[in-house]
């Protein structure tokens, strides 16, 4: 996902595009979604030299259901939509964010999906994707791509900055944030755009400029490379781990080969799924979340270590 920042943003200049892309704005003076698919009509040049659009692809055989959520964004507005992540290729719509909520990172704590965008940190309810409000977003210094729940502390981490440079957590009560690091260990320039925690509670990312698959100590916010992706992440845009098999998902923006893809942890290699629709349509999908679903009587270690069935 491509962002430009606005001259008021970084003191009356703008800053020096990264080499792979600009940078789209989710803040004030931000293009619309229908202005990024002109702008990246008109980049013929960069077309050129990506990789072939996932939608080219035969879709990967997988295994049993893994049922989540995530969030459809078109023309700055947000849809919870549920899907199987094994079968991504159709979304179902739940419902939409109202006033133009944008969402950019969620992730299930307690049983409840957390979210957090431009317009503020939520809850959502997953049956009708209404939002109820918990505090208002972060500073617009730190633009929001991505959230994540470690399920060894229940602890929200966010990741944000101008370019996905700062790790942060957040309070699911009242939204307070506290500033853990700028991410370091990484060749610059870096991009950091959807992060996850698996279930020994060690921290993934997507760092899109070089497309690799990393690791991030929670503490420091010290990264290392796991390895190349194999596919070009120029617009990944959600991450998550399906608690119960340990699988990692990430989902990657239209143009920049649209789809959901499954990754190997150990090695970064990243493998296709399908492209999602919504009815006819390409869908793009943010913000993924999958639930650690219950079995009959199990009230231990569930939902995030919450004690209702």
């Amino acid at each position: 996902m491509i962002r430009t920042r606005t001259a008021a943003e970084s003191g009356g200049h703008f800053p020096s595009p990264h080499p792979k892309q600009p940078h789209l704005d989710r803040t004030a003076g931000r293009l619309s979604r229908a202005m990024l698919g002109l702008a990246v009509v008109a980049l013929t040049g960069l077309a050129a030299a990506l990789p072939a659009a996932a939608s080219s692809v035969s879709p990967a055989p997988l295994g049993s259901a893994v049922n989540g959520y995530a969030i459809v964004t078109r023309n700055e507005a947000s849809t919870l939509v549920s899907l199987d992540f094994n079968a991504p290729g159709t979304v179902t719509p739940i419902g939409a964010s109202p006033n133009g909520a944008t969402i950019w990172g969620s992730a299930f704590l307690g049983g409840k999906l957390y979210a957090l965008g431009d317009t503020g940190f939520y809850t959502i309810d997953t049956t009708t994707g209404a939002l109820t409000r918990i505090s208002d977003a972060p500073p617009p210094v730190d633009q929001i791509w991505g959230m994540t729940v470690d399920p060894t502390t229940q602890t929200l981490y966010w990741i944000g900055g101008a370019f996905g440079e700062r790790l942060s957590t957040i309070d699911p009560a009242t939204g307070a944030t506290n500033f853990i690091a700028a991410i370091s260990g990484l060749a610059t320039p870096i991009n950091i755009t959807a992060i996850a925690v698996d279930a020994q509670g060690q921290l993934y990312g997507i760092e899109q400029q070089n497309d690799n698959l990393i690791k991030i100590d929670k503490a420091t916010a010290a990264a290392t490379v796991v390895g190349p992706l194999g596919v070009n992440a120029l617009f990944t845009s959600g991450l998550a781990f399906d608690p119960k098999s340990g699988t990692l998902y990430f989902s990657n923006l239209e143009f920049a080969g649209n789809g959901v893809y499954r990754v190997d942890k150990n090695t970064g290699t990243a493998t296709f799924i399908d492209v999602p629709h919504v009815g006819q349509d390409e869908a793009d999908l943010v913000a993924l979340a999958i639930p650690l679903t219950c079995r009959t009587g199990d009230t231990i270690f569930c939902n995030g270590f919450d004690a209702t069935p």
